[in-house]
């Protein structure tokens, strides 16, 4: 995402208007709130598996009950701090929240329980031991929010991450949206969790820049962030001191492709304008920019430029429409405009950006470049470029030269062979054919991005992978000892004969590994008993021949 999710708003802490109800965080605080949570998990390990699931059990439950109750006050808080549409707080973010919540509330006791994970096979050097994987929870989670959907991006990871029996620390955006945090914190989250088991921060960059700072970042068993690129490396750069994971969204620019095989322009107008404005383009899975091969050019931008006239000509600053989050934005926005070479085709002159209420109106630009100003960086905003295309090969080269890489990669094209091409040439986060950004919201799919989008994926059950750790555990019967023993010093050449021999049999299927324990046990006791019996027979033998 292209605004970083610690950045400074114009509404400070301190300024009238910040909620007088809400506790905010104390950076020499923080250490100990770290620690105390490090301990309760450490405590916890010692409980039972039944007793572990109930108590999340109960987190997840008061949490589900408590985001219902408070829906319209969820969605009235964020309408008041940016203009945000309730109907895209209701859509975009609760509806996929509840959903995350019934998945762990269904599956957290095979969670817990470690799973029964075991490998398909093993190698024939290795097929006396009994295998198996576990998981186990990491210990303390921090998760950074940020602004724009800062139900959907902040208590996804949380429930993933409680889920899976770890412990939380969730740092909201105070500054940039502090109607909207004190409602969550205080009519939320204070509600639903235990002490123990969660933590919210509230702050501004002060609170940020110290949880993510090399000293404090290495207490933390894993980080997750939500943000700018810039800022994410950052973050990166101060977990890698201490080894500490990183889970990064980082957003970038997400191209449409749209050609000539596309059979409905009409419903993929209508699907990219929406993609691109809601939220007023602050989604980091939003359209960035259009690319329309030429032989359809200018009938798909008569069509967008209706159906845009259509869905946005009502569009003011007092409508259902989100402005932008502060005033460094809406600057940066109309720098873009003042900059950019190409042609404004909508909206109409009447239709201007307000900085006092930070309202930009939805914005087409054509005639545009991979060199202008509106394809530096990700956008971020209400603007639509769109490029023109004659060659798909050489399009796909000027993308990987400039924004290789994108969380989201979007096609309109009924040609498969035109849809894998593409695919196949360009890295990103996820695709989407003739669909814009509901795999975000969509808990069933893993969600996040690769190289400059960043890395590491949760939601649903693939938060399981995101917030435990895989554990082997193997067990060695001592009867193995006579079919390991050459592995010990002195080394010679039968033994490394021997070794090699090994080494070229076939991987041994799991099950069939019991089978060479039994024929090895078998084996031992055949070899065993014909020793018995050979020195018994001496032993007759000697006293038969022995003189009274």
């Amino acid at each position: 995402m292209s605004e970083q999710v610690s950045a400074p708003a114009t509404r400070h802490l301190d300024q009238p208007g910040t909620p007088s109800k809400l506790e905010l965080t104390k950076t020499t605080e923080i250490p100990t709130i770290i620690n105390n949570l490090k301990q309760r998990f450490t405590e916890s390990q010692t409980t039972s598996t039944k007793q572990k699931s109930t108590e999340i059990k109960v987190q997840l439950q008061k949490l589900r009950s408590n985001l219902i109750e408070n829906k319209d006050e969820l969605e009235s808080s964020l309408a008041k701090d940016f203009h945000k549409p309730k109907l895209e707080t209701c859509a975009c973010e609760l509806g996929p929240l509840l959903s995350e919540i019934d998945y762990f509330l269904k599956n957290v006791d095979s969670i817990i329980s470690g799973g029964n994970e075991k490998p398909d096979k093993l190698a024939f050097t290795f097929s006396t031991l009994t295998a198996r994987v576990e998981r186990i929870a990491l210990g303390v989670i921090l998760i950074v929010a940020p602004f724009n959907y800062p139900l959907l991006l902040s208590l996804g990871p949380v429930i993933g991450a409680i889920g899976c029996g770890n412990r939380v620390i969730l740092k909201l955006p105070t500054d940039q949206i502090p109607s909207f945090c004190e409602t969550l914190t205080i009519n939320v989250l204070q509600k639903s969790f235990d002490d123990g088991w969660f933590t919210v921060m509230n702050g501004g960059l002060d609170v940020a820049q110290n949880l993510t700072s090399v000293e404090t970042v290495k207490l933390f068993d894993k980080v997750v962030f939500t943000g700018s690129t810039r800022v994410g490396g950052i973050v990166a750069s101060n977990a890698g001191v201490s080894c500490t994971p990183v889970l990064l969204e980082l957003g970038g620019k997400s191209p449409v492709f749209v050609t000539s095989n596309c059979k409905d322009l009409q419903k993929a107008a209508n699907r990219i304008l929406w993609g691109k404005f809601t939220n007023a383009g602050q989604t980091c899975v939003a359209v960035d920019y259009l690319v329309v091969e030429d032989d359809i050019y200018d009938e798909f931008l008569e069509i967008l430029k209706t159906n845009f006239d259509n869905l946005f000509n009502s569009i003011s600053s007092d409508t259902d429409f989100a402005h932008l989050i502060n005033n460094s934005a809406f600057n940066r926005i109309s720098k873009y405009m003042e900059t950019t070479k190409g042609t404004l085709i909508s909206p109409k002159d009447s239709k201007k950006p307000q900085k006092e209420t930070n309202f930009f109106p939805p914005t087409l630009i054509t005639d545009v470049d991979f060199t202008d100003s509106l394809m530096k960086e990700e956008l971020f905003g209400p603007i639509l470029p769109i490029i023109k295309y004659n060659s798909l090969s050489n399009v796909i080269e000027s993308i990987k030269t400039h924004h290789d890489t994108p969380l989201a990669l979007y096609i309109f094209s009924d040609n498969y062979t035109e849809q894998d091409l593409i695919k196949a040439s360009i890295q990103s986060g996820a695709v989407g054919i003739n669909e814009v950004m509901m795999h975000a919201g969509c808990m069933d799919l893993p969600f996040g991005g690769i190289g400059n989008s960043g890395y590491g994926h949760y939601h649903g059950k693939y938060s399981i992978d995101a917030f435990t750790h895989r554990r082997a555990i193997i067990k060695q019967p001592y009867w193995a000892e006579a079919i390991i023993g050459e592995r010990y010093m002195p080394y010679n050449a039968t033994k490394a004969s021997h070794l090699w021999t090994f080494i070229k049999c076939p991987d041994v299927p799991l099950k069939l590994g019991w089978v060479f324990k039994y024929l090895a046990v078998f084996g031992a006791g055949v070899l065993l008993g014909w020793v018995l019996n050979t020195l018994f027979i001496v032993w007759i033998v000697d006293y038969d021949t022995m003189e009274l």
